[in-house]
């Protein structure tokens, strides 16, 4: 009979994943190149890989371990098996390598293009159109992305994913359901929103025009009907972009927080806590260097002053830009838009002088220039 008080129970001496993964790397480097690149290559977050190769972690998901099989050439089984320590794994290593000839032929046949055409020059354009702000355009180049049968769509995902969900959620597409749907795909896809925070803002901005915008207009919702449980997340995660974001970008979703966290207030309790923004503001703006030639980190500056009551600092640090920069039409409106959404649900009276003095601005600007070109 056994005596359970004196057995061994092996299954400490069992290598961690993480362990055998180290090892592998050891073995394998040149399959491995560098953290950043392994990750790309078995589709998780540079973060992941790190985490494994520091052993800050001693599990790895079974996909993960599936695809780095692949990428080492070895039986699955040998993340099953037990080993006594490091040495014997090692050892034995080279006992589970596949049996795989003509990898590469193989691969271009399976990926082999069913029609001539090169995705990587439509995504290239793609993503120009939409700085173009020509959204259709974009997203009918990725539609054709989509059909095409090279490998490209594959291996760049979330990249082509990202992407779509932007345009879609553009105001002149208003496909938020849309949107919001390849967002959270995305942000449970191998943890890319650690990777690419954005997706955290994405799915936060799509959230607030649910709750404020009626479906398929330009219009406000009356008050009594936004969804405040959308402002709720959407504030939620506005919090956490801003969180996992350097000192440099914390800048956006802190200004939409405190836009929305007004709003908020305003319907729910009819006044506007300023407390709140000034801490939020004091917080980052410590380490927040300010880019002088970019309009929007100079307007978001401008604006966190205006919804702190100091409307003269705010005006006089937009003039300054204006004065010395150059501005073109679609960062204006998307200022304009901003505040336009805010002074609708607040009645700021800050916001509406603000608003007010940025418009006459803009107006002057703009008819300087059609004079300055007539006179040309």
């Amino acid at each position: 009979m056994i005596d359970y008080d004196e057995a061994v129970d092996y299954r400490k001496y069992n290598l961690s994943d993480t362990k055998k993964f180290t090892i592998m790397v050891k073995t394998f480097p040149k399959l491995f190149e560098s953290e950043k690149i392994f990750a790309t290559k078995i589709f998780v977050s540079h973060s992941s890989v790190n985490h494994w190769m520091n052993h800050k972690t001693s599990k790895i998901k079974a996909t993960a371990k599936s695809e780095i099989s692949n990428i080492f050439n070895l039986v699955y089984s040998v993340w099953e098996d037990s080993f006594s320590c490091e040495e014997n794994f090692e050892e034995e290593l080279s006992n589970y390598k596949k049996v795989r000839k003509n990898k590469n032929i193989i691969e271009r046949h399976i990926m082999k293009p069913i029609e001539n055409k090169q995705p990587l020059s439509l995504f290239e354009q793609a993503k120009e159109y939409r700085k173009q702000k020509k959204v259709k355009e974009a997203l009918e180049l990725l539609e054709q992305i989509d059909a095409d049968m090279s490998s490209f769509k594959y291996k760049h995902y979330n990249e082509i994913a990202h992407l779509k969900a932007i345009l879609l959620s553009d105001d002149t597409i208003q496909d938020w359901d849309g949107a919001i749907d390849i967002l959270r795909k995305l942000y449970f896809s191998a943890e890319y929103h650690l990777e690419e925070p954005e997706i955290i803002t994405l799915i936060a901005s799509n959230y607030k025009r649910k709750a404020l915008y009626c479906p398929n207009t330009k219009n406000y919702k009356e008050m009594e009907d936004v969804d405040m449980d959308l402002i709720a997340s959407a504030l939620i995660l506005y919090y956490e972009a801003y969180e996992e974001k350097d000192s440099q970008q914390k800048y956006y979703d802190a200004l939409n927080y405190a836009y929305l966290y007004n709003i908020s207030n305003t319907i729910e309790s009819k006044e506007i806590d300023h407390e709140r923004i000034k801490k939020l503001y004091s917080d980052f703006s410590k380490q927040w260097r300010v880019d002088e030639c970019s309009w929007w980190e100079v307007i978001s500056r401008a604006e966190f002053l205006m919804l702190l009551g100091e409307i003269e600092r705010a005006i006089s640090t937009m003039d300054y830009f204006l004065e010395t920069h150059s501005l073109s039409p679609s960062e204006i409106d998307a200022t304009f838009r901003q505040l336009k959404l805010y002074i609708h649900f607040t009645q700021d009276q800050n916001a509406i002088k603000f608003h007010q003095y940025l418009e006459e601005s803009w107006s002057y600007i703009a008819k300087s220039k059609k004079s300055n070109n007539e006179l040309l």
